[in-house]
């Protein structure tokens, strides 16, 4: 996680040194652009790691919620132009976290799904929330079908173009689940493809008392 921050952090340095020096306004907007560009992935870098932190066993809960799951869905969904189907379900959870889990789920399924269409569905299972995201991408190979939800983890195939995150993307999906009582797991469409289905209980865990401010 230090080597990823270092990176951005480092090319911030670099814009700044530059653009001391630099008389061409064109340069000049040019540099400042890629540094921005930077602070928003570092940015977004340090969302991922504070999530994942808060999503770890053994940190004190926070109260959750009643949300519009299928609300909250629709909304995320627009980013990727996902198409979106199900009913309107009542969901108490931390809002924030499932938010950036469906999050997450979509950038996922744009990075690795090709150009095809992003489909994603909500409804009730019995006791159970179920979101799931379905694109037409060539899929993840049976062996690595688990360990795409491990931290950090990186596949040893070439990097997809535009893929700049630490890794933590689907690890953080399935400690979001487990951390609402649920899970994910990942489903293989065919003849290519790929469903995630998360899995999360109606019913709200009892939360424990907040940490004390430091």
């Amino acid at each position: 996680a230090l080597h990823e921050l270092r990176s951005p952090l480092a090319r911030i340095g670099m814009a700044l040194e530059l653009l001391a020096d630099e008389s061409d306004p064109v340069r000049r907007g040019e540099l400042a652009r890629r540094a921005g560009e930077d602070i928003v992935e570092l940015d977004a870098l340090v969302e991922e790691l504070l999530l994942s932190a808060r999503a770890q066993p053994g940190v004190p809960r926070r109260p959750s919620a009643q949300i519009d799951l299928l609300a909250l869905v629709r909304e995320e969904a627009q980013a990727v132009g996902a198409q979106v189907t199900g009913d309107p379900l009542p969901l108490a959870c931390e809002g924030a976290m499932v938010r950036h889990m469906v999050r997450n789920l979509f950038a996922n399924a744009r990075l690795h799904g090709g150009t095809g269409l992003i489909r994603a569905e909500v409804r009730r299972s019995e006791s159970q929330a179920v979101i799931a995201v379905e694109d037409d991408g060539p899929g993840v190979p049976e062996s690595e079908r688990e360990r795409i939800f491990a931290p950090f983890y990186r596949p040893s195939r070439p990097q997809t173009p535009g893929d700049t995150g630490l890794g933590l993307g689907l690890a953080l999906v399935r400690q979001v689940a487990r951390y609402h009582a649920g899970d994910v797991v990942y489903i293989a469409r065919q003849p290519t493809g790929s469903r995630f289905e998360v899995r999360l209980p109606i019913e709200p865990l009892a939360s424990t008392s907040p940490r004390p401010p430091v």
